[in-house]
């Protein structure tokens, strides 16, 4: 551990006295220092020895903010105050010829968080690293990926750029069309005018490669759903598709060949903007070049949901051909089982660990749910840490479950956890960031980092109600507590994905109404996922059409994040089960074959609507005495999926059982 608090020798003091005069030389260069003295504010603070936050951009050398332990993903934010039009940070750091990884984001609003500098794989051991970005933001975070052994995260000062003073917030003349040569740009991106046809005095022009950016800051008017509108030309064979940012969230853009670079079309497409000036519109190039891109129209408010011209992902007329790429089962229960004592078989009769068994059928990704404070203990942050070693020594992918409560979460509950009772949606905004950073953080701490993340379980009508709840068709509440979700989560592991996942898939129309509310306040998401049991949730051709229209309309991969189907009528224990009928979907019978053969063929009907995997739930769950369904009472309930599970009561498998990518 490193020692704090220690003597600094006459020509140490010297030599940061030196540097301070080279480094306020630099930043004169740079711009102001916008973050002088502006208000600080840390996860993490060694409020003992007197680091705390204010330290890090008081402008003085001397004093330092450090973290009050030695973890990463620690981070320090700075408020500006008022947006400003930024060119670039600079941190000076405790220590020189040691390697720090970082993050800087910047915010409008301090929810949504946009990534403008990413040094997670950093290798510069420079006690001063400069960065230079182009974006309009209020606040500024860097957040510490990755330190050097027996150092904690700290540095001396942080700076931000400006070079234009403070970005009018009050225009007195509102504008709806936004001209290109009025644009920030970025990484290469330049205001070009060697083309013609264009409006103005020139537009933007993308280099070849993917990473250029532009910023333009637009007027919203009274807020709420607007298209905007890009008028732009790609003389190219094929489309174009980069990252649409506004205000945070973030979607993919296509931009279709017009047939020449001096031939301009338009496209359009549906965002959600803020009243008044304060909304930052962000494209990014992915992969390569981008059309040219000229004027920017925002047409006013829609009434009714509009079509846009333009695909929001690179939208194929068939279903991806690559195979599905997750599949899954969710086993939150086995690791009860097999502390009391339950044995698993492979389909030869020899006892196995049943990661190996799920293994060698297929899977490749499992799923483990967890509760904040469930009275037994399962399934609360320790027990989900101890196990998921278990899943990643057998190299299995992991996707992390969150039902934000002590108990079951679905669509008939969504009950808040016993320590968060009395919180108000402000609070409880708050304790939904800190629950999932701790839980994502201690896993990543461990070599366990979450490859996927679902924010809520089947939150059909919000969480944590009922303040999350959608009430007269409210989304906002629960759009700011997803919207903190998914922060906590890309603040742990920008890598990790985030599942929103509902069980809608019965009605398109009900599935629309949810992701469209989420969608106009402003939440992203990585994967829509949708809970399948045909008992419950109608035909298998209905799904296959709920899964492509989903991951058409809002452009994101779908994934089945539960099914079962039983393999017997019969009951294990005392508890009743959950599915008694002989035949619960036509054409699949309760036996091992019925079971088997429904999932294959759910597994080819999410398939053939473009989804990219399937997760059994809960395959391992035989009836065992302690380990029943209700975490408040484990001992005195029973199973009542016992004959849901792909293993009967001795822990045989069923034979016929497959995954299939």
């Amino acid at each position: 551990m490193l020692v704090k608090s220690r003597k600094l020798l006459p020509f140490l003091l010297l030599l940061v006295i030196i540097i301070s005069v080279v480094m306020v030389s630099s930043l004169s260069a740079a711009g102001t220092n916008v973050a002088l003295n502006m208000t600080a504010s840390a996860d993490s603070a060694e409020t003992s020895k007197g680091n705390v936050a204010a330290n890090g951009n008081d402008g003085s050398t001397s004093t330092r903010w450090c973290a009050a332990d030695g973890n990463t993903g620690h981070w320090w934010k700075v408020d500006l105050g008022s947006s400003y039009a930024l060119s670039g940070s600079e941190v000076m750091w405790e220590f020189s010829g040691r390697q720090y990884q970082y993050r800087v984001e910047v915010s409008t609003d301090n929810s949504s968080w946009i990534t403008v500098v990413d040094k997670t794989n950093n290798t510069s051991t420079a006690q001063t690293q400069t960065d230079s970005f182009t974006a309009t933001a209020r606040y500024v975070r860097i957040t510490v990926t990755g330190l050097p052994s027996s150092t904690w995260a700290s540095f001396y000062e942080f700076r931000v750029f400006d070079a234009a003073g403070p970005t009018p917030t009050t225009p007195s003349t509102p504008s709806s069309t936004y001209q290109a040569e009025n644009a920030a740009v970025g990484g290469g991106s330049t205001i070009d005018t060697n083309h013609t046809g264009f409006n103005g005095s020139g537009f933007v022009n993308f280099p070849s490669t993917g990473g250029y950016v532009e910023y333009r800051n637009v007027d919203g008017g009274a807020g709420g759903s607007k298209t905007l509108r890009f008028r732009s030309a790609l003389g190219a064979t094929s489309s174009r598709t980069g990252q649409l940012t506004v205000n945070g969230a973030s979607q993919n853009i296509t931009f279709n060949p017009t047939g020449s670079w001096d031939v301009w079309g338009t496209q359009d497409v549906l965002v959600t903007l803020n009243a008044g000036t304060s909304n930052t519109v962000r494209l990014q190039s992915t992969g390569q070049d981008l059309a040219n891109q000229d004027e920017m129209t925002v047409v006013g408010s829609t009434t009714t949901d509009p079509t846009p011209t333009v695909t929001l992902i690179p939208t194929p007329t068939e279903p991806p051909t690559g195979g599905m790429t997750m599949m899954g089962a969710d086993v939150s229960t086995l690791q009860r089982s097999q502390e009391l004592g339950q044995k698993y078989y492979n389909a030869n009769g020899v006892e196995q660990e049943p990661l190996v068994i799920l293994k060698n059928l297929g899977v490749n990704y499992i799923r483990l749910r967890v509760w904040v404070n469930p009275i037994s203990g399962y399934n609360n942050k320790e027990k989900v840490l101890q196990y998921a070693q278990q899943v990643k020594a057998n190299g299995l992918k992991l996707l992390i479950d969150f039902h934000y409560s002590d108990t079951w979460a679905d669509p008939g509950k969504q009950y808040k956890p016993a320590a968060w009772l009395s919180h108000n949606i402000t609070q409880l905004q708050t304790d939904v960031y800190d629950h999932t950073y701790d839980v994502c953080s201690a896993l990543k701490a461990q070599g366990t980092t979450p490859d996927s993340v679902q924010i809520g379980n089947e939150i059909n009508m919000g969480m944590l109600w009922d303040d999350g709840k959608i009430i007269n068709n409210n989304f906002t509440n629960l759009g700011l507590l997803l919207k903190q979700g998914y922060n906590a989560v890309k603040a742990c592991n920008s890598g990790t994905q985030v599942i929103i996942h509902t069980a809608t898939v019965e009605s398109n129309s009900t599935a629309r109404w949810f992701y469209d509310g989420i969608r106009n306040q402003g939440v992203n998401w990585d994967i829509t996922g949708l809970s399948y049991y045909c008992f419950w949730h109608g035909s298998m051709s209905n799904m296959t059409s709920v899964v492509n229209d989903l991951r058409t309309r809002y452009g994101k991969p779908v994934v089945i994040a539960e099914t079962a189907y039983p393999f017997t009528t019969a009951d294990a224990d005392n508890e009743p089960n959950v599915i008694s009928s002989s035949s619960p979907c036509s054409g699949y019978q309760s036996t091992w074959t019925g079971q088997a053969n429904n999932f294959a063929a759910v597994q080819a009907a999410a398939k053939s609507g473009g989804a990219i995997g399937v997760f059994y739930w809960e395959p391992a769950w035989v009836a065992i005495d302690g380990n029943g369904w209700d975490p408040a009472d484990i001992n005195g309930t029973g199973d009542g999926w016992d004959n849901m599970a792909i293993f009967d009561w001795s822990g045989n498998l069923n034979p016929n059982i497959r995954w299939s990518p």
